[in-house]
């Protein structure tokens, strides 16, 4: 049993014996020994992600069961049940690109070869694998963003050397470098991000940054926004103008003189300040 209270000082044993909410109960679907099967739970969850990987690595170590394209389709497990994703047993990177919100769906992609759509629904079956659409379909991309954090993934023999992996070499001296980004190769979204974390060299923990693009579709009360936000122990930088994510004093101030207001519906409207007035003029006509 896992437990959640929103009171200072609320997690201790009483917290067992007190009046507990029964979340509600939908059927999902979920993938049980390759059939797909109807189960119930409180949220439905639909993860499609893609990696072209770099064979030449994998082959070394008989990695044939590492597929480029994953799908995964289940109801809530532990942390997945609230409206935010506060399951530790999640790992970098993957928390990094499921750590959004209840009611939505995102696609954060870090190279024009990488994407992890994450969907999170709460209406029976919406999570189904026999429909193409997506529980909350996304919209096209409006921004360009640069990248970092998955070329290696692509193209490992690049990053290689006698003394480093590419794995290691491209994140001990490429991505603690805070301007860093990907030559040649970009990604599109709603939104450009950066999200940095704590490395390990030569045992000490350094910084090294991702970049990228989300997209999102969110029907619930919580909404991604431009500007420095902090969710689950983890910091998003996010702006919503073209190569925005060069560094994070960049970010911050093309957040900061952000002149749209996005809704990230499934019409990605988009509305400026001068429309805004014009809509309000006619109103009040």
């Amino acid at each position: 049993m896992v437990c959640f209270c929103d009171t200072d000082y609320c997690n201790t044993i009483s917290l067992l014996r007190g009046n507990i909410t029964i979340l509600p109960v939908i059927q999902c679907k979920a993938l049980i020994q390759t059939v797909y099967t109807a189960i119930p739970s409180n949220k439905c969850i639909r993860i499609i992600s893609y990696i072209k990987h770099d064979r030449y690595e994998l082959d070394k170590f008989n990695n044939d069961h590492v597929k480029d394209l994953q799908e995964f389709i289940s109801g809530a497990e532990r942390g997945d049940s609230g409206d935010l994703v506060i399951d530790a047993h999640i790992y970098w990177p993957e928390k990094m690109l499921r750590n959004f919100f209840s009611k939505g769906c995102y696609n954060t992609t870090m190279s024009p070869e990488h994407y992890y759509v994450y969907c999170r629904c709460e209406e029976a079956n919406c999570n189904t694998p026999e429909s193409e659409a997506l529980p909350y379909p996304i919209s096209p991309p409006v921004v360009k963003c640069h990248t970092s954090g998955f070329a290696y993934e692509m193209n490992y023999r690049k990053f290689e050397t006698l003394e480093l992996t590419g794995d290691l070499n491209y994140k001990q001296n490429y991505m603690t470098n805070e301007t860093y980004v990907d030559e040649g190769i970009e990604c599109q979204g709603h939104f450009c991000v950066i999200v940095p974390n704590k490395y390990i060299i030569d045992g000490e923990y350094v910084d090294i940054y991702y970049k990228g693009c989300i997209s999102a579709n969110e029907q619930g009360e919580q909404k991604l926004s431009v500007g420095q936000k902090y969710v689950n122990e983890i910091t998003y930088y996010i702006c919503n103008t073209d190569f925005c994510n060069i560094d994070i004093e960049t970010s911050l101030d093309a957040a900061a003189n952000a002149s749209t207001i996005s809704d990230n519906g499934a019409d990605g409207t988009k509305f400026d300040c001068f429309q805004i007035v014009i809509l309000f003029i006619i109103f009040l006509i």
